[in-house]
């Protein structure tokens, strides 16, 4: 989890393809490939660390591997040697459940209250707000507040 936008801090963490588009993969923190895999001593460090959690939970249920630590030379070996070693590297993913889901929708809610207060409490926010209703309302819309405003308006006998 991050903090505000914090994400590009860990740019530098992820394989790319060709084009610069990250993929799914962590880089390889056990070997070093020259500038374009370049990980500081630092980079590498937390990703040995991270790769190490992730996958004593990943892998628990099925083959025992028997890594002791994040140093543990067998690592490198699995990963370049055995046909699922790429899976080491894989980047952690959980399917959203419908509470997640909701847990969004209630955010945006929340930003979009926000928002209206902010702009309903302040003279340019009003103007806007009015704007926005006006400019979204479909053309049967439109009509039919005009005829409403038409029939509540006062007319003078005299």
């Amino acid at each position: 989890m991050t903090l505000g936008n914090q994400t590009h801090l860990f740019d530098n963490l992820y394989q790319r393809d060709s084009e610069g588009n990250k993929l799914m993969l962590f880089k390889n923190p056990y070997i070093n490939e020259g500038d374009t895999y370049y990980l500081s001593n630092a980079e590498r460090k937390f990703l040995k660390k991270a790769l190490f959690l992730f996958n004593k939970y990943n892998f628990k249920n099925r083959d025992k591997k028997g890594f002791i630590s994040e140093n543990d030379p067998k690592i490198a070996e699995y990963i370049e040697s055995s046909a699922d070693g790429e899976q080491y590297l894989w980047v952690p993913l959980e399917r959203a459940s419908k509470s997640s889901r909701r847990q969004q929708g209630i955010k945006n809610y929340v930003n979009r209250t926000k928002r209206w207060m902010h702009l309903f409490f302040t003279a340019s926010g009003r103007e806007e707000l009015f704007d926005e209703a006006i400019n979204n309302m479909t053309p049967e819309e439109r009509e039919f507040m005009e005829d409403g405003l038409n029939s509540f308006k006062f007319r003078d006998p005299f």
